[in-house]
C-alpha cells in the first residue's frame, strides 16, 4: 500500500492509528485531514514508516501548526534520513 487516505473519519485518534500504523509499514503519502489525532501519531508515524514522504494533518484540530513546525525542525536537526513534508 503506497497511500492511506482517512480523511474526515472523526473516531480515528492516537490509540487507535498508532496500533494500525505498524501493519502499513510500506506506506508513502498518509492523509489524516480531519481526524482526531495529535502530535503523537505524527511522531510515530515519522518512526514506523520508513518510506513515508507526505503526511498531510490539515483540519486536525488537535494538531497545532507550532507542534508541526517544531517536529519538522527536530527531523532536520537530527539529519533523519527521509524528510516528511508535513501540509498542515
Amino acid at each position: 500500500m503506497l497511500k492511506l487516505v482517512i480523511y474526515g473519519w472523526k473516531e480515528i485518534n492516537d490509540d487507535n492509528l498508532i496500533p494500525a500504523l505498524h501493519m502499513f509499514t510500506q506506506l508513502k503519502c498518509l492523509d489524516l485531514r480531519g481526524t482526531n489525532i495529535t502530535i503523537k501519531s505524527c511522531r510515530e508515524a515519522a518512526l514506523t514508516l520508513p518510506l513515508l514522504k507526505t503526511m498531510d494533518v490539515i483540519k486536525c484540530h488537535r494538531v497545532k501548526k507550532a507542534q508541526v513546525t517544531s517536529f519538522e525542525s527536530a527531523e532536520k536537526k537530527n539529519g533523519k534520513r527521509n524528510q516528511i513534508i508535513f501540509i498542515a
